[in-house]
Protein backbone atom coordinates (compact mmCIF):
# COMPACT_ATOMS: atom_id res chain seq x y z
CA UNK A 1 0.00 0.00 0.00
CA UNK A 2 1.28 3.42 -1.01
CA UNK A 3 1.95 6.39 1.16
CA UNK A 4 -1.26 8.07 -0.66
CA UNK A 5 -3.00 4.79 -0.19
CA UNK A 6 -2.61 4.98 3.55
CA UNK A 7 -3.24 8.79 3.96
CA UNK A 8 -6.32 8.54 2.09
CA UNK A 9 -7.07 5.47 4.58
CA UNK A 10 -6.82 7.57 7.54
CA UNK A 11 -8.67 10.14 6.06
CA UNK A 12 -11.67 8.09 4.89
CA UNK A 13 -11.30 6.63 8.82
CA UNK A 14 -11.17 9.80 10.62
CA UNK A 15 -13.94 11.33 8.80
CA UNK A 16 -16.05 8.03 9.20
CA UNK A 17 -15.44 8.68 13.12
CA UNK A 18 -16.19 11.99 13.20
CA UNK A 19 -19.06 11.37 11.45
CA UNK A 20 -19.99 8.31 14.14
CA UNK A 21 -19.16 11.23 16.80
CA UNK A 22 -21.71 13.58 15.50
CA UNK A 23 -24.32 10.58 14.80
CA UNK A 24 -24.28 9.77 18.73
CA UNK A 25 -24.25 13.47 20.08
CA UNK A 26 -27.17 14.15 18.00
CA UNK A 27 -28.80 10.52 19.44
CA UNK A 28 -27.92 11.82 23.07
CA UNK A 29 -29.39 15.31 22.14
CA UNK A 30 -32.44 12.94 21.71
CA UNK A 31 -32.49 11.09 24.94
CA UNK A 32 -32.42 14.36 26.61
CA UNK A 33 -35.22 15.64 25.11
CA UNK A 34 -36.88 12.87 25.74
CA UNK A 35 -35.53 12.71 29.38
CA UNK A 36 -36.97 16.39 29.81
CA UNK A 37 -40.55 15.53 28.59
CA UNK A 38 -40.57 12.95 30.90
CA UNK A 39 -40.09 15.02 33.80
CA UNK A 40 -42.68 17.10 32.64
CA UNK A 41 -45.17 14.72 32.85
CA UNK A 42 -44.13 13.73 36.17
CA UNK A 43 -44.51 17.27 37.04
CA UNK A 44 -47.90 16.89 35.37
CA UNK A 45 -48.68 14.03 37.79
CA UNK A 46 -47.72 15.55 40.93
CA UNK A 47 -50.22 18.75 40.02
CA UNK A 48 -52.95 16.09 39.42
CA UNK A 49 -52.49 13.96 42.41
CA UNK A 50 -51.94 17.23 44.71
CA UNK A 51 -55.39 19.13 43.08
CA UNK A 52 -57.01 15.51 43.44
CA UNK A 53 -55.75 15.66 47.17
CA UNK A 54 -57.02 18.88 47.32
CA UNK A 55 -60.43 18.17 45.97
CA UNK A 56 -60.34 20.49 43.50
CA UNK A 57 -60.59 17.46 40.94
CA UNK A 58 -62.88 14.36 41.20
CA UNK A 59 -60.79 11.41 41.89
CA UNK A 60 -61.74 8.97 38.99
CA UNK A 61 -60.98 12.55 36.57
CA UNK A 62 -57.41 12.34 38.22
CA UNK A 63 -56.62 8.85 37.77
CA UNK A 64 -57.30 8.13 34.42
CA UNK A 65 -55.31 11.57 33.33
CA UNK A 66 -52.42 10.19 35.51
CA UNK A 67 -52.77 6.80 33.85
CA UNK A 68 -52.37 8.41 30.68
CA UNK A 69 -49.92 10.15 31.25
CA UNK A 70 -48.23 7.34 33.13
CA UNK A 71 -48.46 5.32 29.26
CA UNK A 72 -46.79 7.99 27.45
CA UNK A 73 -43.93 7.80 29.82
CA UNK A 74 -43.70 4.13 28.89
CA UNK A 75 -43.94 5.06 25.18
CA UNK A 76 -41.32 7.98 25.49
CA UNK A 77 -38.87 5.02 27.42
CA UNK A 78 -39.27 2.55 25.12
CA UNK A 79 -37.93 5.25 22.29
CA UNK A 80 -35.33 6.10 24.53
CA UNK A 81 -34.29 2.39 24.79
CA UNK A 82 -34.44 2.34 20.77
CA UNK A 83 -32.27 4.99 20.50
CA UNK A 84 -30.18 3.70 23.35
CA UNK A 85 -29.40 0.64 21.63
CA UNK A 86 -28.38 2.09 18.19
CA UNK A 87 -25.91 4.59 20.14
CA UNK A 88 -23.92 1.10 21.03
CA UNK A 89 -24.63 0.20 17.54
CA UNK A 90 -22.77 3.06 16.13
CA UNK A 91 -19.66 3.45 18.80
CA UNK A 92 -19.58 -0.65 18.50
CA UNK A 93 -20.62 -1.26 21.90
CA UNK A 94 -22.25 -4.58 23.27
CA UNK A 95 -24.24 -5.00 26.54
CA UNK A 96 -22.81 -7.41 28.96
CA UNK A 97 -25.80 -9.78 30.05
CA UNK A 98 -24.64 -10.59 33.81
CA UNK A 99 -23.52 -7.09 35.12
CA UNK A 100 -25.55 -4.59 32.29
CA UNK A 101 -21.92 -2.54 31.82
CA UNK A 102 -21.12 -1.47 28.11
CA UNK A 103 -18.38 -3.13 26.49
CA UNK A 104 -16.48 -3.37 23.42
CA UNK A 105 -17.99 -5.20 20.54
CA UNK A 106 -15.24 -8.05 19.48
CA UNK A 107 -14.48 -8.76 23.52
CA UNK A 108 -15.20 -12.34 24.55
CA UNK A 109 -14.95 -12.04 28.45
CA UNK A 110 -16.95 -8.72 30.27
CA UNK A 111 -14.37 -6.74 31.71
CA UNK A 112 -15.97 -5.71 35.13
CA UNK A 113 -17.31 -8.90 35.63
CA UNK A 114 -15.66 -11.73 33.78
CA UNK A 115 -18.56 -12.91 31.73
CA UNK A 116 -17.69 -15.21 29.11
CA UNK A 117 -19.63 -14.08 25.77
CA UNK A 118 -20.99 -16.32 22.92
CA UNK A 119 -18.40 -16.05 19.93
CA UNK A 120 -19.85 -15.76 16.86
CA UNK A 121 -17.36 -17.25 14.56
CA UNK A 122 -17.45 -15.52 10.70
CA UNK A 123 -15.50 -17.01 7.62
CA UNK A 124 -12.70 -14.50 6.97
CA UNK A 125 -12.73 -12.37 4.23
CA UNK A 126 -10.48 -12.96 1.15
CA UNK A 127 -9.29 -10.22 -0.72
CA UNK A 128 -8.70 -11.82 -4.59
CA UNK A 129 -5.30 -10.32 -5.38
CA UNK A 130 -3.84 -11.04 -8.98
CA UNK A 131 -0.63 -10.04 -8.67
CA UNK A 132 2.27 -9.86 -6.02
CA UNK A 133 5.37 -8.67 -5.62
CA UNK A 134 8.30 -11.22 -6.89
CA UNK A 135 10.89 -9.21 -4.04
CA UNK A 136 8.94 -8.52 -1.29
CA UNK A 137 5.22 -10.32 -1.68
CA UNK A 138 3.38 -6.95 -1.54
CA UNK A 139 -0.28 -7.06 -3.14
CA UNK A 140 -0.14 -5.34 -6.65
CA UNK A 141 -2.63 -3.74 -9.31
CA UNK A 142 -2.43 -5.46 -12.47
CA UNK A 143 -0.82 -2.19 -14.33
CA UNK A 144 2.40 -1.59 -12.68
CA UNK A 145 5.65 -1.92 -13.72
CA UNK A 146 7.45 -1.35 -10.38
CA UNK A 147 6.68 -2.44 -6.54
CA UNK A 148 5.22 0.82 -4.65
CA UNK A 149 6.52 -1.03 -1.78
CA UNK A 150 9.89 -2.12 -2.57
CA UNK A 151 10.34 -0.92 -6.08
CA UNK A 152 11.38 -3.97 -7.29
CA UNK A 153 10.84 -3.87 -11.46
CA UNK A 154 7.92 -6.52 -12.23
CA UNK A 155 8.18 -8.51 -15.05
CA UNK A 156 5.66 -8.36 -18.41
CA UNK A 157 5.36 -12.00 -18.34
CA UNK A 158 3.83 -11.71 -14.66
CA UNK A 159 1.35 -9.18 -15.81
Amino acid sequence: MSFLDKLKQGVSEASTKTKTTIDVNRLRLQISGKQKEIQDKYRDMGELTYRSIKNELQDQEANETIHELAEEIAKIEEEIQGIQIRIKELSALKTCPSCQNDVDIDVRFCSHCGYQFEVVVTPPVQEEITRVCHQCGASLDDDVKFCTECGAEQSAELM
